[in-house]
C-alpha cells in the first residue's frame, strides 16, 4: 500500500487509478483514504512514547520503594528507639 504524493489520491491494489472529483468518491473510498492518512499520520507517537516512559519510571519507584520500606520503617523505629532514650534536661 502506498500513498500517492496527490493529497487525494490513494493507490491500493485492487482499486482503479483514477482521480475522481470531490463529488465522485464512493463512500467506501472516502473512508480508505481516511484510514491511510490516519495510518500515516504519526503526530501522537512522541507523547505516546513520553506516557510509556513516564509510567515505566513510576512503576520503577513503587516496586523499589516496596522493596526497601521495611529496611526504612527498621531504621526510623531505631532512631526513634534511641531518642526516646536520651535524657531532655
Amino acid at each position: 500500500m502506498s500513498v500517492a504524493p496527490s493529497r487525494h489520491r490513494v493507490e491500493l491494489e485492487g482499486f482503479e487509478r483514477r482521480e475522481p472529483g470531490p463529488s465522485e468518491l464512493s463512500e467506501q473510498e472516502e473512508i480508505v483514504n481516511d484510514l491511510v492518512k490516519l495510518y500515516a499520520d504519526e503526530s501522537g507517537q512522541g507523547m505516546t512514547e513520553y506516557a510509556i516512559l513516564v509510567g515505566t519510571l513510576a512503576l520503577g519507584a513503587i516496586i523499589t520503594l516496596v522493596a526497601i520500606g521495611s529496611r526504612i520503617k527498621d531504621v526510623f523505629t531505631g532512631v526513634q528507639s534511641q531518642l526516646n532514650t536520651v535524657p531532655t534536661s
